[in-house]
């Protein structure tokens, strides 16, 4: 019983030191795609009173973001934006938190929102499913 007890409270900190960043759909939070206009929140756990800080790649530009935050007494730490029309396309993000980089990194492709009413085809292959429709401009 002592052995099971020492290693879950050594276990503990070790997950405590593990940063982890995630990305929520605040507009359509059960669609596991992003569009123009939805308004997203990213949030992280970490150790408590750290810095936090982003590298943005996109097509072949990296971009090391400053010291956007600290996590909080807590060891939180979130943000709310929008996606633009200059996020369009493929690009990824990775967090760190006190030095640390934060799990998982981000990996999206940001679309356009199809117009109300827009007609496109659907494709289905076994458990994919491809939907293309109108966009605006």
């Amino acid at each position: 019983m002592r052995v099971l007890l020492t290693l879950a409270l050594a276990t503990v900190p070790v997950l405590a030191q593990s940063p982890i960043v995630q990305l929520n759909n605040i507009s359509r939070p059960a669609s596991k795609d992003v569009q123009i206009g939805d308004h997203f929140e990213i949030a992280i756990t970490a150790e408590a009173n750290q810095p936090v800080s982003v590298r943005t790649m996109r097509q072949t530009r990296t971009d090391w973001g400053p010291v956007v935050g600290w996590t909080d007494s807590r060891g939180r730490w979130s943000t709310t934006g929008q996606f633009e029309k200059s996020d369009f396309g493929g690009w990824s993000e990775v967090w760190t938190v006190g030095g640390k980089l934060a799990n998982p990194a981000i990996q999206l492709s940001a679309g356009a929102p199809c117009l109300k009413g827009g007609q496109g085809p659907v494709f289905f292959s076994g458990p994919n499913v491809l939907q293309s429709c109108e966009i605006a401009d």
